[in-house]
Formats: C-alpha cells, sequence, structure tokens
C-alpha cells in the first residue's frame, strides 16, 4: 500500500524536520534532505514510499538495530526517528547524517589506502557479530562515509537476538553476487557472522579492483579475479588467501570478522614498512615453492624450469637483487627461453644471455633472511664479432643486437648507427655470460644490506664454499 509518504513535496514537513530536496531511493524508501525546523545542520531523512506488514516490520528492526549499535563508531547513527506509534497508514521515517558515496571516498586511493579503509569497517562489524547483530546485506552501496572513514548503513535485513524472522523458509537474501551461498539456499537458517564476512570480502575485492560486477563463487588467485590485475605491485599473497578463506563455500571454514581485521591491519602494516614487506614477499615465494617446507638445497637444470623458477623470484618487483659475478648487481625484473636452444635472456634492466648450468635454491631455514637463489653459467665462446667488447676477467662480451642472432660491435648502439644507417627498431644492447655466478637475495636480506658484498665475493668462493660462507652467518 502506498502511504502519504509518496506524495511529498519540498517544504512539506515530517516531525520537526523540513523536507528541502528527494536525493535518493530505491526499494521501500524515499532519501530527503531535510533541515530542522528553527535551522541546523542538514540531515538525511528516510521515509517509506510503501507499506505493508512485513516492510513496516523490517522499518522497526533496522532502526531497533541502530539503537542497540549507538556505541559502536562506524555505524551511520540514528538521529531522530517515528516510531511511537505501530501504524502503517501514516509516514514512517527515521532521519541520519548525510553521507558521502562509498566510490567517491575510495576514489583515487591505491590498494593500500583501499584495504586501510577497510581496516576500522571490519572492526565495526566484529563489534557488531560480538552484539550478535548481523547485517545480511553487506556490499558498496551499503557503506557510506562519514567523517573520514567508511560506515555501515541500510540495516534493512538485519537479524539480532529476538528478532522475529521475517525471511520465509527457503528464501534467499541479500545481492546475488555478493551473497554467501547459504544465503540463497535458505536464509531463515543460515548463521548472519559467516554470511557478512563472505559480503564483506566480495565488497572489498570491489573496492579493490573497482568491478561492480561481481563475481560468483569464491575467489581465486591467478585468474581473471586476481587483484594483481589492478594492481601489479603489491604483495598479494596475504590478501589473496583472506579473500580465499572469506569466500570458502562452507561457513565454517571462514575466518571470524576480528580476525579479518587483525590480518588486513598487519597487511597494511607490511606494505607501509619495506623491510618486512621485502622480507615477506621473499618468504612468500619460497612458500609457493615448498608449501610443504623447503628443502635444505634445490636444484633444477633445465632452461625452461630455471625459466619459471627465476620469474617467481623475479614476481617480488625490485624487492630481489641479483648480485653479478664480475661484482655490483640489479634487481632481476624477468626471465625468458632466449632464441638460441638451451639459452635464456635474463632481465636486469639491461638484457643478459646465458647458457645456464643449474639453479639452485639455498635454505637455512623456515623463513631465513639469509636464504638464496645460486644461477651458474655453463662457460661459453664469445661471438668473435669484430669490435665486442670482451670483460679482461672474460666473464661477460658486450655486443649490440641487430637481430636474433646478428651481432654487431657494441658502439653501433652507442651511436646509434652502424656503416652509416640508423639502427633498426629491434635493435638492442645485449650482454652475453660467458661464465660465472649469478646471485639472487632478497633486497632487504642482511647480506644485501653490507655494502662489501658487492665485492663478488660469491663468485670468488665458489657455489659449495659460499653456502659454508652464509651458514655461519646465518646459524650465528
Amino acid at each position: 500500500m502506498a502511504t502519504p509518504s509518496a506524495k511529498r513535496s519540498p517544504g512539506d514537513k515530517l516531525g520537526n524536520w523540513i523536507l528541502d530536496e528527494l536525493i535518493g531511493g530505491g526499494g521501500n524508501g524515499y532519501v530527503w534532505r531535510v533541515s530542522p525546523r528553527g535551522g541546523g545542520e542538514a540531515m538525511a531523512l528516510k521515509v517509506l514510499k510503501r507499506t505493508s506488514d512485513t516492510i513496516f516490520s523490517r522499518f522497526i528492526a533496522e532502526i531497533t538495530a541502530l539503537k542497540m549499535a549507538k556505541a559502536i563508531d562506524g555505524v551511520v547513527p540514528l538521529i531522530d526517528e517515528d516510531l511511537p506509534v505501530v501504524s502503517t497508514s501514516r509516514p514512517r521515517w527515521y532521519v541520519m547524517p548525510i553521507a558521502g558515496r562509498f566510490d567517491d571516498f575510495i576514489a583515487g586511493m591505491e590498494a593500500t589506502g583501499v584495504v586501510d579503509a577497510f581496516v576500522p569497517l571490519a572492526r565495526t562489524l566484529a563489534e557488531l557479530h560480538r552484539l550478535e547483530i548481523h547485517h545480511r546485506d553487506i556490499k558498496p552501496a551499503n557503506i557510506l562515509s562519514l567523517k573520514g572513514r567508511l560506515c555501515f548503513s541500510d540495516f534493512g535485513l538485519v537479524r539480532y537476538p529476538k528478532k522475529e524472522d521475517l525471511t520465509p523458509a527457503r528464501k534467499e537474501l541479500g545481492p546475488k553476487l555478493l551473497m554467501a551461498p547459504e544465503m540463497r539456499r535458505d536464509a531463515h537458517t543460515a548463521d548472519g557472522a559467516p554470511a557478512d564476512t563472505f559480503s564483506f570480502a566480495k565488497s572489498l575485492w570491489i573496492g579493490l579492483t573497482g568491478r561492480h560486477d561481481g563475481f560468483d563463487g569464491q575467489y581465486a588467485a591467478g585468474g581473471d579475479l586476481d587483484i594483481r590485475r589492478c594492481h601489479p605491485d603489491i604483495l598479494s599473497t596475504p590478501l589473496d588467501e583472506l579473500l580465499t578463506e572469506c569466500t570458502d563455500n562452507d561457513p565454517s571454514h571462514r575466518p571470524t570478522m576480528e580476525q579479518v581485521a587483525v590480518r588486513l591491519a598487519e597487511w597494511v602494516a607490511t606494505m607501509r614498512d619495506f623491510d618486512k614487506r621485502n622480507l615477506t614477499e621473499w618468504l612468500t615465494i619460497q612458500n609457493r615453492m615448498f608449501p610443504f617446507g623447503a628443502p635444505r638445497r634445490c636444484r633444477w637444470t633445465g632452461p625452461e624450469e630455471i625459466c619459471a623458477v627465476l620469474r617467481l623470484a623475479a614476481d617480488t618487483n625490485g624487492l630481489n637483487h641479483m648480485m653479478l659475478p664480475g661484482g655490483g648487481g640489479q634487481a632481476l625484473a624477468g626471465a625468458r627461453l632466449a632464441d638460441t636452444p638451451g639459452h635464456i635472456i635474463l632481465d636486469i634492466g639491461w638484457r643478459v644471455e646465458m647458457k645456464p648450468a643449474s639453479l639452485s635454491f639455498e635454505s637455512f631455514g623456515p623463513g631465513s633472511t639469509w636464504n638464496y637463489f645460486w644461477l651458474e653459467a655453463d662457460s661459453i665462446a664469445p661471438t668473435g664479432t669484430h669490435g665486442a667488447y670482451v670483460s679482461s676477467d672474460g666473464l661477460q662480451e658486450m655486443l649490440c643486437e641487430i637481430e636474433p642472432g646478428r651481432y654487431v660491435a657494441y658502439s653501433a648502439w652507442d651511436n646509434g648507427e652502424y656503416h652509416g644507417e640508423p639502427l633498426p627498431k629491434g635493435a638492442r644492447p645485449l650482454e652475453r655470460a660467458l661464465k660465472g655466478s649469478f646471485l639472487l637475495v632478497a633486497t632487504r636480506s642482511e647480506y644485501n644490506l653490507t655494502p662489501a658484498t658487492y665485492d663478488a665475493r660469491h663468485q670468488k668462493l665458489g657455489e659449495d664454499e659460499f653456502r659454508r660462507y652464509i651458514e655461519r652467518h646465518a646459524t650465528r
């Protein structure tokens, strides 16, 4: 049944409030910008557009829940309401502060900022759950910004102790793609706490990706849903794991909101602490390679295997450091197979071609900052290219590659021409590793933080002696 509220106009009065402007509407209610009689701060007034026993009961339940949650930060608070008389034949309304939209609040934020904004929201939801208040309709449209933080609004589908359940058996409840599977099967019997966790995680995913279309089922990293598609430079694994757990099909496998809040806060702290982030990322790589525990030593010999492992190590986006055989070093950005059979290309800011003999992972215990990768280059002969530069130690040859497999003197790259003609588009500088050992460590490892280690001591000591050298430091 339509209520008199459906015919309201600017200037009309409801209680102590004057309707100024219609600013929203949907479902069963309109939202007006209102001013208090006698002047004062503008507020938002929600008034039912139609009523029925069920709609009216949900309206009462929403106001009841807001009153129960009045001491909790992070809930858009109740300012005034009109429920002294139980009647569905008159306008029913309540007043709250005017709040901002979710999208406007997070617009332009990097991933760390978005997650940081969700930390207090997670704590709010944990407090609501401690009071056994379950929102059951968490989505970005019901998350607003107020006083510099995100807050929950629209408790129309709320459940709390001793509340009459208005949801029929076998009825689903909430937005489909954000809805926990048990809420689809039977919201009447579903536990609201883990269902809230599920929808909270999907709302966080929307905040991180900007994809309001959402997704069905459980989150899975590595595919189309992967948050790193939008944020390639973040340490994503802890978030991936949390989103996967929160959207598990089994409610009992989901973490509590207290646990979610702690893990999100830890992730933000890690992202803002470069040392901690770097070492966490380094450990994450090891856990992905060896989920059941890292061996003391692991060795790969095939070029394809070696490239796959190096790409995983390079996934740290500059949080690794590769020590070169002749001294100094650069971050490893990538690795791929070369056009020459059995050879690979390393991207360390420039291209290094080599024939790998082996790649080893050396471990001194789970999570040890001393763990490292050792890449051994097989000996290859210089190309014999006229004008090529071969280092005095015989470790490298510097060339300009005109096209795959065709080399000229490196000076052609410096001059930008060859035989008086401009270099072709595909030309590039190339270093060929004629032999030697490459060491890959975490940027913030104790080894890399010691400037003296840039003297290529790993090359001078050799693979086995270098391990004994590091082991003495690691055990000490």
